[in-house]
């Protein structure tokens, strides 16, 4: 499985500034319960034993193409323009933006390996972490990837992938982004 891991991913100013802004109190969140198995993805979750009773936080900023937040431009602006700038894609084009916030559990628990795009391999998923924790982000190779404060994580949207929640921390927080780019 190809993917590209980006410490300092955006710059301190830029990055300190998005969370300060998702952390803040006039930020709003929409709860869902069993994430792993949410509307927006095909899900694979009967692999694995599917946990009862969990629930996040998220917060749409773009669902196909379209803006659904007032804070989109400000959120992604910044993280986009990175991807073009320092990391030359071009065109970047985004079909699906979201926050996602995960609630500390006592044990790391699996959400279920899904697809964020299901039928094209031409969109990516870029995950930013927005705080360090002991969650990670695993592929079904068993590949993991670690929660680090502003690191980027970008992988073919239709690879399988799953959130593993965090143990140490109250919240786990991140932006995932599909995007097409050449």
């Amino acid at each position: 499985m190809k993917y590209e891991v980006i410490e300092n991913f955006l710059k301190q100013d830029s990055f300190d500034y998005i969370k300060a802004l998702i952390d803040g109190n006039y930020f709003q969140w929409l709860l869902i319960e069993n994430p792993g198995t949410s509307s927006h993805h095909t899900s694979y979750s009967h692999k694995i034993k599917q946990p009862k009773n969990t629930y996040a936080l998220y917060h749409k900023l773009i669902e196909k193409g379209v803006h659904t937040s007032p804070l989109t431009s400000i959120i992604l602006s910044p993280i986009l323009k990175t991807l073009e700038e320092k990391h030359k894609y071009k065109d970047v084009g985004t079909n699906r933006a979201k926050v996602n916030c995960f609630f500390r559990q006592n044990e790391n628990q699996q959400l279920g390996f899904h697809k964020d795009i299901e039928d094209r391999t031409d969109i990516k998923t870029l995950i930013l972490y927005l705080d360090t924790n002991d969650g990670y982000t695993e592929f079904m190779t068993g590949e993991r990837v670690p929660t680090v404060k502003n690191s980027a994580l970008i992988f073919p949207a239709h690879e399988l992938h799953q959130t593993v929640t965090q143990t140490d921390t109250i919240f786990r927080k991140n932006i995932n982004i599909n995007f097409k780019g050449e």
